[in-house]
């Protein structure tokens, strides 16, 4: 069965041993180059998910993205990037929906997945969870995936990813989890298999089965 671990930006990343992950393909996204001094690990995909007025600063860009694809990592991004990025060999656009400007109480939010065409409500991680299964993979392995956002309080694996939520964290979380039942709404009415593991140390997540990543491995 070919796995693809999907890494979040988590708070438990900071206990959690990636360097296991390397040679294992493994998707991340966002600002996941923070822990790169701490870990010899890069993933296999890179995946950010932009919506129009999501604009990366460039500071931001030369940061978080830049270094991804000057790294010769597979990257796969919205179309947002493509002026920027369209000269990369690694560069690959992301066909999806633009449902990410919506919220889980709003009258037009999605209920399941749209797959092969990707939907972008909830996110970068939720993308490529949707990414890894278009291109193969059979079981999902979730890695730092914690949810429990809190206001004005640290939701990642490293104090300068914080820049302030722009909606209570009660919407990012609520959001989040209508995201990821959307993906078993998805394969429940199609009556197709959807093998999700959760290995995250702890966290809010309690969607799927739980199993200890290096059990996993």
């Amino acid at each position: 069965m070919r796995t693809a671990f999907i890494v979040g930006n988590g708070p438990s990343l900071i206990q959690t041993d990636l360097d296991l992950l390397i040679g294992m393909d493994s998707f991340a996204c966002n600002n996941i180059h923070l822990i790169y001094p701490k870990t010899k690990w890069r993933p296999t995909y890179y995946v950010r998910s932009e919506a129009v007025d999501h604009l990366l600063s460039r500071s931001s860009w030369e940061e978080s993205v830049k270094v991804h694809l000057d790294m010769g990592i597979l990257c796969y991004m919205s179309g947002y990037f493509k002026d920027d990025a369209g000269g990369y060999d690694n560069y690959r656009e992301l066909k999806h929906c633009w449902h990410y400007m919506l919220n889980y109480d709003d009258k037009d939010v999605p209920s399941e997945w749209h797959m092969p065409w990707i939907c972008q409500f909830g996110g970068s991680l939720i993308v490529a969870m949707q990414l890894a299964l278009n291109l193969g993979y059979e079981r999902l392995a979730l890695v730092g995936c914690d949810l429990g956002y809190r206001d004005d309080k640290p939701s990642h694996f490293d104090k300068s990813y914080e820049h302030g939520q722009e909606q209570p964290a009660m919407y990012a979380n609520k959001n989040n989890i209508w995201a990821h039942l959307c993906g078993i709404n998805y394969h429940a009415r199609r009556h197709l298999p959807y093998n999700v593991i959760n290995c995250t140390i702890g966290g809010d997540l309690h969607l799927y089965p739980r199993a200890r990543m290096e059990d996993i491995l």
